[in-house]
Protein backbone atom coordinates (compact mmCIF):
# COMPACT_ATOMS: atom_id res chain seq x y z
CA UNK A 1 0.00 0.00 0.00
CA UNK A 2 1.15 3.03 -1.32
CA UNK A 3 0.56 6.34 0.87
CA UNK A 4 1.52 9.80 -0.19
CA UNK A 5 0.12 12.90 2.07
CA UNK A 6 -0.17 16.14 -0.38
CA UNK A 7 0.80 19.59 0.13
CA UNK A 8 0.90 20.99 -3.52
CA UNK A 9 -1.80 23.91 -3.06
CA UNK A 10 0.58 27.08 -3.17
CA UNK A 11 4.34 27.98 -3.54
CA UNK A 12 4.06 28.94 0.39
CA UNK A 13 2.35 25.84 1.40
CA UNK A 14 4.47 22.66 1.37
CA UNK A 15 6.38 21.64 4.77
CA UNK A 16 7.87 24.78 6.43
CA UNK A 17 9.19 24.76 10.35
CA UNK A 18 5.75 24.62 12.31
CA UNK A 19 3.61 22.29 13.87
CA UNK A 20 1.69 21.13 11.16
CA UNK A 21 4.61 19.57 9.15
CA UNK A 22 6.43 18.47 12.14
CA UNK A 23 3.32 16.11 12.47
CA UNK A 24 2.77 14.96 8.81
CA UNK A 25 6.58 13.94 8.96
CA UNK A 26 6.88 12.14 12.19
CA UNK A 27 3.53 10.43 11.17
CA UNK A 28 5.29 9.51 7.98
CA UNK A 29 7.90 8.08 10.45
CA UNK A 30 5.33 5.90 11.97
CA UNK A 31 3.59 4.67 9.15
CA UNK A 32 6.98 3.47 7.23
CA UNK A 33 7.91 1.77 10.56
CA UNK A 34 4.61 -0.20 10.18
CA UNK A 35 5.14 -1.12 6.86
CA UNK A 36 3.32 1.47 5.05
CA UNK A 37 5.30 2.70 2.02
CA UNK A 38 4.87 6.26 2.29
CA UNK A 39 6.00 9.42 0.24
CA UNK A 40 4.86 13.32 0.81
CA UNK A 41 4.48 14.96 -2.02
CA UNK A 42 4.87 19.47 -1.38
CA UNK A 43 5.11 21.95 -3.52
CA UNK A 44 8.50 22.76 -1.36
CA UNK A 45 10.33 21.86 1.43
CA UNK A 46 11.54 23.85 4.22
CA UNK A 47 11.04 22.26 7.06
CA UNK A 48 14.80 22.19 8.92
CA UNK A 49 13.69 20.77 12.68
CA UNK A 50 13.91 16.97 11.52
CA UNK A 51 15.89 15.29 9.24
CA UNK A 52 13.61 13.65 6.96
CA UNK A 53 13.42 11.95 3.68
CA UNK A 54 13.46 14.24 0.45
CA UNK A 55 10.14 14.67 -0.88
CA UNK A 56 8.51 14.05 -4.19
CA UNK A 57 8.13 17.34 -6.46
CA UNK A 58 4.85 15.93 -8.09
CA UNK A 59 2.25 13.32 -6.84
CA UNK A 60 3.32 9.48 -7.85
CA UNK A 61 1.06 7.98 -10.20
CA UNK A 62 1.48 4.89 -8.41
CA UNK A 63 -0.23 5.94 -5.25
CA UNK A 64 -2.72 3.77 -3.84
CA UNK A 65 -4.08 6.20 -1.02
CA UNK A 66 -3.85 10.87 -1.56
CA UNK A 67 -4.09 12.40 1.45
CA UNK A 68 -4.74 16.77 1.47
CA UNK A 69 -2.64 17.95 4.75
CA UNK A 70 -5.37 21.34 3.68
CA UNK A 71 -8.00 21.96 2.25
CA UNK A 72 -6.67 23.90 -0.36
CA UNK A 73 -5.25 20.53 -1.16
CA UNK A 74 -8.59 18.78 -1.61
CA UNK A 75 -9.62 19.64 -4.90
CA UNK A 76 -5.74 18.33 -6.07
CA UNK A 77 -6.27 15.10 -4.67
CA UNK A 78 -10.29 14.10 -5.95
CA UNK A 79 -9.10 12.37 -8.73
CA UNK A 80 -7.67 9.59 -6.56
CA UNK A 81 -9.98 6.35 -5.99
CA UNK A 82 -9.18 6.54 -1.95
CA UNK A 83 -8.67 10.24 -1.23
CA UNK A 84 -8.59 11.75 2.56
CA UNK A 85 -8.27 15.30 4.12
CA UNK A 86 -6.79 14.97 7.57
CA UNK A 87 -7.99 18.31 9.36
CA UNK A 88 -5.76 19.19 11.42
CA UNK A 89 -7.70 23.08 12.24
CA UNK A 90 -10.22 24.98 11.10
CA UNK A 91 -8.61 26.48 8.54
CA UNK A 92 -10.23 30.13 8.60
CA UNK A 93 -7.32 31.48 6.81
CA UNK A 94 -7.07 29.73 3.73
CA UNK A 95 -10.97 30.04 3.07
CA UNK A 96 -14.48 30.95 4.79
CA UNK A 97 -16.26 27.93 7.10
CA UNK A 98 -19.25 27.44 4.97
CA UNK A 99 -16.83 27.10 2.14
CA UNK A 100 -14.08 24.51 4.12
CA UNK A 101 -17.57 22.19 4.88
CA UNK A 102 -18.68 22.43 1.14
CA UNK A 103 -15.59 20.84 -0.20
CA UNK A 104 -15.24 18.80 2.79
CA UNK A 105 -18.18 16.71 1.74
CA UNK A 106 -16.56 16.03 -1.54
CA UNK A 107 -13.90 13.98 0.47
CA UNK A 108 -12.93 11.64 3.12
CA UNK A 109 -12.08 13.45 6.30
CA UNK A 110 -9.87 12.65 9.33
CA UNK A 111 -9.57 14.63 12.24
CA UNK A 112 -7.63 14.95 15.12
CA UNK A 113 -9.03 16.67 17.72
CA UNK A 114 -12.95 16.08 19.04
CA UNK A 115 -14.39 19.15 18.57
CA UNK A 116 -13.81 19.31 14.69
CA UNK A 117 -16.29 16.43 14.72
CA UNK A 118 -19.25 19.48 15.39
CA UNK A 119 -18.14 20.54 12.12
CA UNK A 120 -17.32 17.23 10.12
CA UNK A 121 -20.25 14.71 11.87
CA UNK A 122 -19.23 12.16 9.43
CA UNK A 123 -15.03 12.69 9.78
CA UNK A 124 -13.50 9.78 11.94
CA UNK A 125 -11.35 11.36 14.43
CA UNK A 126 -7.71 9.94 14.79
CA UNK A 127 -5.44 12.12 17.42
CA UNK A 128 -1.45 11.88 15.93
CA UNK A 129 -0.53 10.70 18.88
CA UNK A 130 2.63 11.29 21.36
CA UNK A 131 6.30 10.55 20.60
CA UNK A 132 6.29 9.65 24.10
CA UNK A 133 9.70 8.48 24.64
CA UNK A 134 11.30 11.79 23.79
CA UNK A 135 8.80 14.31 26.38
CA UNK A 136 10.15 14.04 29.63
CA UNK A 137 10.92 15.92 33.21
CA UNK A 138 14.39 16.48 33.71
CA UNK A 139 14.44 18.56 36.68
CA UNK A 140 13.73 18.56 40.27
CA UNK A 141 11.12 21.52 40.36
CA UNK A 142 10.85 23.90 43.14
CA UNK A 143 7.60 25.99 43.29
CA UNK A 144 8.11 28.37 46.30
CA UNK A 145 11.20 29.94 44.13
CA UNK A 146 10.23 32.73 41.33
CA UNK A 147 8.29 30.68 38.27
CA UNK A 148 8.71 30.89 35.03
CA UNK A 149 5.94 30.93 32.22
CA UNK A 150 6.36 29.78 28.99
CA UNK A 151 4.35 30.34 25.42
CA UNK A 152 4.37 29.82 21.97
CA UNK A 153 5.22 33.19 19.93
CA UNK A 154 3.51 33.77 16.31
CA UNK A 155 3.91 36.41 14.44
CA UNK A 156 1.97 34.92 10.89
CA UNK A 157 -0.99 33.44 13.29
CA UNK A 158 -2.86 36.18 15.42
CA UNK A 159 -5.28 33.51 16.92
CA UNK A 160 -2.34 32.15 18.67
CA UNK A 161 -3.15 35.30 21.18
CA UNK A 162 0.31 36.21 21.91
CA UNK A 163 -1.05 39.60 22.57
CA UNK A 164 -2.35 37.94 25.55
CA UNK A 165 1.16 37.07 26.79
CA UNK A 166 2.35 40.20 26.71
CA UNK A 167 -0.69 41.35 28.70
CA UNK A 168 0.36 39.05 31.17
CA UNK A 169 4.07 40.19 31.07
CA UNK A 170 2.82 44.00 31.85
CA UNK A 171 0.54 43.12 34.83
CA UNK A 172 2.74 40.80 36.74
CA UNK A 173 6.28 42.49 35.90
CA UNK A 174 9.62 40.80 37.38
CA UNK A 175 6.83 38.98 39.92
CA UNK A 176 7.32 35.96 37.51
CA UNK A 177 10.34 35.02 34.78
CA UNK A 178 9.17 34.62 30.92
CA UNK A 179 10.03 32.43 28.34
CA UNK A 180 8.96 32.53 24.52
CA UNK A 181 9.23 29.55 21.87
CA UNK A 182 10.14 30.64 18.82
CA UNK A 183 13.64 29.93 18.36
CA UNK A 184 14.41 26.22 19.52
CA UNK A 185 13.97 24.10 17.32
CA UNK A 186 14.81 19.94 17.67
CA UNK A 187 13.52 18.22 20.53
CA UNK A 188 16.76 18.45 22.47
CA UNK A 189 16.77 21.79 22.48
CA UNK A 190 12.40 21.57 23.26
CA UNK A 191 12.97 19.13 25.93
CA UNK A 192 15.18 21.78 27.66
CA UNK A 193 12.95 24.90 26.75
CA UNK A 194 9.98 23.43 28.66
CA UNK A 195 11.72 22.12 31.78
CA UNK A 196 12.61 25.89 31.98
CA UNK A 197 8.88 26.53 32.28
CA UNK A 198 6.50 25.20 35.44
CA UNK A 199 3.43 27.25 33.77
CA UNK A 200 2.80 26.83 29.98
CA UNK A 201 0.11 29.54 29.03
CA UNK A 202 -2.23 28.18 25.91
CA UNK A 203 -4.43 31.13 24.94
CA UNK A 204 -4.83 30.51 21.08
CA UNK A 205 -7.80 29.79 19.09
CA UNK A 206 -8.37 27.45 16.49
CA UNK A 207 -6.12 24.85 17.14
CA UNK A 208 -6.91 21.41 16.11
CA UNK A 209 -5.01 19.05 18.23
CA UNK A 210 -2.63 21.15 20.01
CA UNK A 211 0.53 19.59 20.50
CA UNK A 212 3.21 22.32 22.73
CA UNK A 213 0.82 22.00 25.71
CA UNK A 214 0.94 18.52 25.78
CA UNK A 215 4.88 18.59 25.21
CA UNK A 216 5.05 21.06 28.08
CA UNK A 217 2.98 19.18 30.62
CA UNK A 218 4.81 15.56 29.71
CA UNK A 219 7.67 17.95 30.66
CA UNK A 220 6.18 18.93 33.82
CA UNK A 221 4.62 22.44 33.09
CA UNK A 222 1.27 23.37 34.56
CA UNK A 223 -0.80 24.27 31.38
CA UNK A 224 -3.04 27.21 31.75
CA UNK A 225 -5.40 27.24 28.55
CA UNK A 226 -9.07 28.76 27.51
CA UNK A 227 -12.10 26.85 27.54
CA UNK A 228 -12.41 27.40 24.00
CA UNK A 229 -13.40 24.53 21.69
CA UNK A 230 -11.50 25.86 19.19
CA UNK A 231 -8.35 25.63 21.30
CA UNK A 232 -9.07 21.61 20.36
CA UNK A 233 -7.76 20.39 23.36
CA UNK A 234 -8.90 16.98 24.02
CA UNK A 235 -6.61 16.60 27.19
CA UNK A 236 -7.32 19.90 28.88
CA UNK A 237 -10.21 19.44 31.67
CA UNK A 238 -11.10 21.18 34.75
CA UNK A 239 -9.83 18.41 36.22
CA UNK A 240 -6.36 18.47 34.60
CA UNK A 241 -5.75 21.95 33.32
CA UNK A 242 -6.62 25.81 34.55
CA UNK A 243 -8.87 27.07 32.14
CA UNK A 244 -10.10 30.34 31.84
CA UNK A 245 -12.88 32.36 30.36
CA UNK A 246 -11.66 35.86 30.40
CA UNK A 247 -8.48 38.08 31.94
CA UNK A 248 -9.53 38.57 34.56
CA UNK A 249 -10.01 34.70 35.64
CA UNK A 250 -6.82 33.91 33.60
CA UNK A 251 -5.12 36.32 36.18
CA UNK A 252 -6.78 34.24 38.92
CA UNK A 253 -4.89 31.32 37.52
CA UNK A 254 -1.42 32.28 37.64
CA UNK A 255 -1.72 33.65 41.09
CA UNK A 256 -3.15 30.21 42.22
CA UNK A 257 -1.65 27.81 40.52
CA UNK A 258 -2.48 23.97 41.26
CA UNK A 259 0.36 21.93 40.35
CA UNK A 260 -1.24 18.94 41.14
CA UNK A 261 -3.39 19.01 37.86
CA UNK A 262 0.35 18.54 36.14
CA UNK A 263 0.21 14.64 36.94
CA UNK A 264 -3.43 14.05 36.19
CA UNK A 265 -2.73 15.48 32.32
CA UNK A 266 0.01 13.28 32.22
CA UNK A 267 -2.17 10.27 32.95
CA UNK A 268 -4.24 11.53 30.35
CA UNK A 269 -2.02 11.83 27.47
CA UNK A 270 -0.77 8.37 28.26
CA UNK A 271 -3.70 6.80 28.64
CA UNK A 272 -6.35 8.54 25.89
CA UNK A 273 -3.91 10.00 23.78
CA UNK A 274 -1.41 7.39 23.78
CA UNK A 275 1.98 7.31 21.75
CA UNK A 276 1.82 7.98 17.84
CA UNK A 277 2.43 4.17 17.03
CA UNK A 278 -0.99 3.09 18.12
CA UNK A 279 -2.80 5.80 16.66
CA UNK A 280 -1.05 5.42 13.38
CA UNK A 281 -2.14 1.66 13.08
CA UNK A 282 -5.97 3.35 14.04
CA UNK A 283 -4.98 5.86 10.80
CA UNK A 284 -4.17 3.06 8.72
CA UNK A 285 -7.31 1.02 9.79
CA UNK A 286 -9.21 4.38 8.82
CA UNK A 287 -7.64 4.74 5.28
CA UNK A 288 -7.70 1.20 4.42
CA UNK A 289 -11.31 0.53 5.58
CA UNK A 290 -13.17 3.13 4.30
CA UNK A 291 -14.19 3.71 1.09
Amino acid sequence: MKICFVAMHHYWGGLANNGGSKTIIRSAEALRLLGCDVEIAAVNDRHTWIKHPKILKKIPGDADILIANSVSDIDIVLKAKKKFWWCRGLELWQASEKRIIEKSKKINVIVNSSWLLKKFPDAKLCYSGLDLYTWRETRQRNYSQKLTIGCLWSRSHKTKRYDIFKKIKKHFGERFNYETLKDKFNDDELVRFYNECDIWLAPTELEGWHNCPAEANLCGCLVICNRLDSNGMDYATEETAMRFTGFDELLACIENPDFSKVEKMKKVLHNKIGNRENNMKKFIDIITRRN
